[in-house]
């Protein structure tokens, strides 16, 4: 990448780069700064063309605990954005778009046709070094489950990860992820020796000249090995109450918690519990969409969501204890957000999922399933091992021998 802090940004029918920052935020428990929500909203102004890319992770909803897992000594940030003084955008039809603080002259490195690179080997056997086993996991569950029973909470998000001590090129990595994944956002950052390479399959607030959207996955179902496996599947996943609770809660949560931020009367759903197709998973899916209020930021609808009840549970708050609880360690940058805003009236942040984050020189994968009342402890393993399948692939893709 071009630099100590650079970006990569892939939506539908656009591509970014960015670096050389002119402006840089970064957040530690070390260094934390209790005004940093109100210094991200000022790193960009209406009008003119700045935008502050980054990620606010997880851990920054309860500021104190953060951590990197296990094996990783460095400051976990918090939250860290950047303002890139050189910034590229590309667009389907061949535009191109830069902006620049120093006059730098982008034309030249795009007259050059650079040759494919050579497949990596896809043969390389990895093996974890750390992480979250399959017992420990199910027992979670299981006192998750008593929990529920309990009244504690509705639903609770529980995560696992694995960790390697592999080598490879984030850059490699990223386009193996972004190759075989179904995703709003694709994102590669490298800030200093975080790297983040995330196919996000769900975004979380997105707004357009105020206009809203957000996009809630809950409710999940393996693929099938065929045609008729698949539609079978589909119709399970529609017709299964566990999961149809699970999104249904989702939903009305969400529109409770962005209906402040909004105007009066625009907040409606779009495509009621589609179903989102992905390579080895298929989700519940709903469109919220509304109106920011003219006299908010429209951070204020991130952090009106943030984290998401998707991968927290609701009631969000007990959830969140709950979880702390139950899970074996911080899960840092992992189901937090990646993302940018500009000025007071745009921004775009979905969720840190379905990635590979490296800190320092360990890997991990993470994911999660959401337990409700009536979770059996082996069937959210398998689906976390679902979830897991496609980075492993991708990492064992580009690892090197």
């Amino acid at each position: 990448m071009l630099g100590a802090h650079a970006y990569l940004h892939l939506t539908p029918g656009r591509a970014e780069i960015g670096w050389a920052p002119v402006d840089h935020l970064r957040v530690t428990d070390a260094e934390f700064l209790p005004d940093w929500r109100e210094r991200l909203a000022a790193m960009t102004a209406p009008g003119d063309h700045r935008k502050a890319m980054g990620f606010v992770a997880f851990d920054a909803i309860d500021a104190g605990s953060a951590s990197y897992p296990e094996g990783v000594r460095n400051p976990a940030p918090l939250a860290e954005f950047i303002v890139p003084g050189e910034r590229v955008e590309f667009t389907p039809d061949g535009n191109v778009t830069h902006w620049t603080t120093t006059g730098f002259d982008v034309a030249p490195f795009l007259t050059v046709a650079l040759p494919r690179r050579p497949a990596a080997p896809r043969d390389v056997r990895i093996e974890p070094v750390g992480g979250v086993p399959r017992e420990a996991f199910e027992g979670s569950v299981a006192r998750a489950v008593e929990a529920l029973n309990a009244g504690v909470v509705q639903k609770v998000v529980l995560s696992r990860h694995q960790t390697f001590d592999v080598r490879y090129d984030p850059l490699d990595l990223f386009e193996a992820i972004t190759e075989s994944r179904t995703h709003s956002d694709g994102f590669l950052l490298e800030f200093g020796d975080l790297a983040a390479m995330v196919a996000s399959p769900e975004l979380l607030v997105s707004a357009d000249a105020r206009r809203l959207e957000s996009n809630p996955l809950a409710g999940t179902r393996k693929r099938g090995a065929s045609f008729d496996d698949d539609e079978a599947l589909r119709h399970e996943l529609r017709h299964d109450h566990k999961e149809i609770v699970e999104h249904v809660l989702s939903v009305t949560t969400l529109l409770g918690q962005l209906e402040p931020v909004c105007e009066h009367g625009s907040l409606g759903v779009r495509g009621l519990m589609d179903i989102s197709i992905h390579q080895y998973v298929q989700h519940l899916s709903s469109t919220i969409q509304g109106r920011v209020s003219p006299d908010r930021h429209v951070l204020e609808a991130l952090w009106a969501v943030f984290p998401s009840v998707t991968i927290a549970g609701f009631p969000r708050e007990p959830a969140v204890r709950l979880l702390r609880t139950l899970e074996s360690g911080p899960r840092s940058l992992y189901s937090g957000v990646i993302g940018w805003v500009s000025g007071s009236a745009d921004c775009r942040f979905s969720l840190a999922i379905r990635g590979v984050f490296r800190y320092g020189g360990l890997t991990y994968l993470n994911t999660g399933a959401g337990i409700m009342a009536e979770s059996v402890p082996v069937n959210e393993f398998m689906e976390t091992e679902q979830k897991l399948r496609a980075a492993m692939q991708a990492l064992a893709r580009v690892a090197s021998a």
